[in-house]
Parts: structure tokens; sequence; C-alpha cells
């Protein structure tokens, strides 16, 4: 028998909202002109760096592929909220406490004596990092923080977190305090403030000698704002995102302030529940910010529930023309369509239909009345041809693709998907029952080709340069030593038919250069080998023979 799921969302007024986000600029969306190269932080407004350290922002408007959005020196990825974030260096191998780098941001206003405050600002960390940290805090000061040298901040930060290695680079990490102000705090600053020694450090590439390996995070929606009694916080530049498998981060907190646990919807098959936040403008269908956390709720349901699907039908109230009032219904459902489907959620499980002033809950002689037939109902029923099929967690590329680590039985595997076509990846350890971790990660995205990296303990990098058409590998090699994102080009060892191959591959055109690599030396990685120079008549490479001795060789190249 079918189980069903109904819920029914009532539309409400939006309440005036009197906390604001003392943080200026803080999604980091008005800047002064274009960042050009890495290293410009100053160039979004409010945002500054309080040593020589050299913090980056990205910007999606100003198109270059290093500091560029989604694209850049760090790989591939999304704002979480608008098109800027910031980036920064927590770490770095040849110079743990010799080199860090830092944000700073002068509040609108000073903090206020004894009042309690939210701090909250989320982190992602870079897909090309070779290593990841948990260690992270917020200095708050009365005076801008300058020093003449990139090293580490020796002040203590008012919150700190230290503690789990943030290493999953699949998702947007929310830290969150609540802190009590001592009334003198006018310049907030974000940066990694611990010493080396008491840095929690996960390496994800093998640790060789003399090879400096570094962990870089991206930072947006940053929010300071005071703690109103009885309400979450909910900062101005910020929305509750969704994000599915998001760890439930354990962050220190002002132990002098006490909270009450915030309330968990129960969703339960066969019953009926009011949910009473889903909240539009008149005659508008975007949602509104206050809608976010009972649809969050519903989202995750979904997403950790693969065997169900969902309608969603929007109704109004009988107030205007009957037409009218079922083009707005429909585009208030598929509002809600839409946030669902962007918390992790497969569109092919999503329907959404616009009914109108049909099938009113009460008469619409009032505006109570009316006001609850205002309203979104979902039914959430089960799917039991999806019983065998699990989604771990999804990526999205650049041309509409989108990598997915899934389970069907008892396999797991990748695969890519496009407008419903799916591609399994094929030439890849896909065929076996494996552990997640070994199916990979996005290495660089390009536009008709993804590259996947996969990393087993102390081996190096395999790489597999994939169709995403049709999800065939196109070759296959070892760490990549050189890559040129504003070339579009990456060099690599690997193998192609026959034989050892130095490989170039070109992401622009889908071309490759293929080179016999020597077979007087060690290894075939990044640890061994060095770009010296590339141009477009020849390639200088730099390697380590049998006796460990540096050796150059020189290959021409074809002209193109």
């Amino acid at each position: 028998m079918k189980k069903n799921l109904l819920f029914i969302l009532l539309l409400f007024a939006l309440s005036p909202l009197s906390a604001q986000n003392l943080v200026f600029n803080g999604s980091f969306e008005i800047y002064q002109s274009c960042p050009k190269y890495q290293s410009q932080i100053k160039l979004a407004a409010g945002w500054d760096r309080p040593t020589d350290g050299t913090p980056d922002y990205f910007n999606e408007a100003c198109g270059t592929s290093v500091i560029g959005v989604p694209n850049n020196f760090m790989g591939s990825q999304k704002p979480r909220t608008g098109s800027c974030y910031a980036g920064i260096y927590l770490y770095a191998s040849d110079a743990p406490d010799g080199y860090r780098e830092y944000v700073t941001n002068e509040l609108k206003s000073t903090l206020e004596k004894g009042k309690v405050y939210y701090v909250k600002f989320y982190i992602w960390l870079g897909k090309l990092s070779e290593c990841a940290v948990g260690n992270i805090g917020v200095l708050f000061t009365e005076e801008l923080t300058k020093t003449g040298n990139p090293a580490r901040l020796t002040e203590k930060p008012q919150l700190n977190y230290s503690g789990k290695v943030i290493s999953d680079s699949g998702r947007w990490v929310e830290l969150l305090w609540t802190y009590k102000a001592k009334g003198t705090e006018k310049f907030m600053t974000i940066g990694n403030f611990d010493k080396a020694e008491k840095c929690n450090i996960k390496y994800l590439v093998a640790l060789a000698k003399d090879v400096p390996l570094k962990s870089y995070y991206y930072i947006d929606d940053v929010c300071v704002e005071e703690v109103e009694e009885g309400q979450p916080c909910r900062c101005i530049q910020d929305t509750n995102t969704f994000i599915p498998h998001a760890a439930k981060m354990k962050v220190t907190k002002d132990s002098s302030v006490k909270e009450k646990p915030a309330a968990v919807a129960t969703i339960k098959p066969n019953k009926n529940t009011l949910l009473k936040n889903i909240l539009f403008e008149t005659d508008k269908a975007d949602l509104l910010p206050n809608s976010c956390k009972e649809l969050d709720e519903v989202a995750e349901y979904l997403y950790f529930n693969p065997t169900t699907v969902v309608d969603f039908n929007g109704y109004t109230d009988n107030t205007g023309i009957d037409h009218k009032n079922i083009i707005l219904s429909k585009a208030r459902a598929k509002a809600v369509a839409d946030y669902v489907s962007q918390r992790g959620v497969d569109t092919s499980r999503i329907k959404f239909k616009g009914f109108g002033p049909a099938d009113p809950l009460r008469n619409n002689l009032s505006p109570e009345g009316r006001a609850q037939n205002r309203r979104v109902e979902y039914k959430i029923h089960y799917a039991p041809w999806r019983h065998r099929e699990k989604i771990y967690k999804k990526q999205e590329l650049k041309s509409g693709y989108t990598l997915i680590y899934k389970k069907h039985d008892s396999i797991n595997y990748l695969c890519i998907r496009k407008d419903f076509i799916e591609n399994e990846v094929s030439e890849h350890e896909s065929d076996t029952s494996m552990k997640l971790d070994v199916l990979g990660y996005v290495y660089a995205d390009f536009d008709s080709t993804v590259v996947i990296a996969t990393h087993l303990e102390a081996n190096p990098i395999k790489i597999e340069i994939i169709n995403k058409r049709t999800g065939g590998n196109m070759m296959y090699g070892t760490t990549p030593f050189y890559m040129d994102t504003v070339k579009n080009i990456m060099m690599f060892e690997g193998s192609y038919r026959r034989g050892g191959k130095l490989i170039v591959y070109d992401f622009t055109t889908g071309k490759s250069e293929l080179y016999n690599a020597p077979r007087e030396t060690p290894c075939f990685c990044c640890f061994c080998w060095k770009v010296l120079s590339i141009t477009d008549s020849e390639i200088k490479i730099e390697y380590l023979n049998m006796k460990y001795e540096k050796t150059e060789i020189t290959y021409q190249r074809t002209p193109k």
C-alpha cells in the first residue's frame, strides 16, 4: 500500500528583522574593481589584510580563471551565496609559523558591552590543497591590527575552533559561536592563530622531503549579529542553506551564555504536519529567508530517504483574477520545488502544480481565512523502484554536468549525468564494491572533460581524464606536476597505448602532446619532476635520475 506524507505550508506576512549583520560586505559582493591576480583582498569593500600574508579575492564577474568563480587557481568552487568569496592559507608546511594569511573587517559599529552576539562564517577546503587543518579563529580588537611580516599573529583570539580536521572539500562548513562583548570590539580578524605544534593537520598527499604542502580555505558569508531572545541566527546577506552530508561541527562557545536547544521538526510518514513559516511577499513568488529552516528539514528528509518522491501543489485565496492566481500559485510551488532541488534532491524526484483558489481550507470572508488559503501543500510518498540506489554526494561540473558518487545494490561507483542521461565512468575501478574514498575526487573541471584524482594511502595520486559526454577514459597517469589554469594545460606522466609518456593536455582543444618518458628515474610524480619552462616551441623538464641527481631534458613541441 502506498504511504503518503502530507504537509501544509501556510504563507504568512514577513515579520520585520531588527537584528543586522555588523560585518560590512560579509558576502564579499561589493567591490571597488575587478581583481586581476591573486592577493587582492583589498578590492572587496570593507576587507583588509593585517599582515604581509596575501589573502585572495574571487569574483565571478571578472572572468579570469586565476581568481575567477567558480574556476580558479585552487580548483573549482561556487560561492555559498552571491558570486564572490575570499580565500586564505591557514597552514604551510615549509613555514609552519612563518606564514599565515588572515582577513580583517571593520565592523559597522563597536560591539556593546555585556550584549551577546552570534559570530558565524562558512569555509570550504580548496580542492587543490595538499593538507587540511582543524584550526581557525576570530580575533576582535579595538584598533586595526597591522604587522610588517607574514608570520602567525600571536594574539589570542576570543573565539577559536580547534578540533576535527575540516578535510571534506565537498561542502561549505558552518562555524558558529556566541560571544559576550567587552565593549571595545571594532575590528574582526579571521585566520589560524594556533602555534604549529598545536595544529591538527591531515596530509592529503604523500609527504616528501622539501616539498611544501599547504592548506587553503575559501571563506563566505561572514556575520556578527546581536542575539535576540528566542530567535535563531538570521544574518542579513545570508541564508540557512542545507548542504547534504554537512558535518555537525562542534564549535567553541562562550561558556557564560546559556542557550536553549533549537527545535527540530520530526517528519514521519502518515502524519499531517503544519509548517507555519513558508513566506512570500504579496503577489510575488520569491521565497523569503525565514522560509529556509523548515524547507531545509524537508530537503534533508528527502535526501536521506532516496526511496521517496515529492509533489508540491500551490494555492491562493480568491482575491483577484482566477487565471492569474493559478499562474501565481504554480510559480510559488515551483519556488519551493527549486529550493528543495538546490539542496541536493534530484529534480527527477520533484513535481509541482498550481491550482489557484481551488480547494480552500477556510472561507475567504476574513483576512485570517484568506491567509490560511494562501499555501503550498506537498505530499511525500514512497517509490519502491528507488530502493536499490543511494546517492552519497554529487558535484556540479561545468557545461551542465553533474558528477555523482552513488551506490547501486552493493556497488559503489562514479557516474556523470546531464539532462537525466547518466553515464558510468568507464576504465575506472568502479566495477567492484569499494569504499567511497577510493572513488576519487575532482582535480580539475573543464567544459568537455573532467580530471578525477584518486589517492590511496601513501601511493601517488592517480588521475584520469574523463570525457563528460560519454564517461569514457581518455588517458590516465600519476600526479600532475604542472598545471596552468590560464593556458588550460596540464602536464603529467602517464600511460597512453604503449609505454610511459609525458603528457601535455590542453583542456581548451581536448588535444594531447605525448613524449616518451625517461626510464632512468625512480618515480613519476610531482616529487621527482619539475617544469622549468614551457613555451610554444619547447618544454624544459628537470627530473631526478636513478642517483637522485637533478637532470634536465628538453622536448621540442610541434607547432600548432
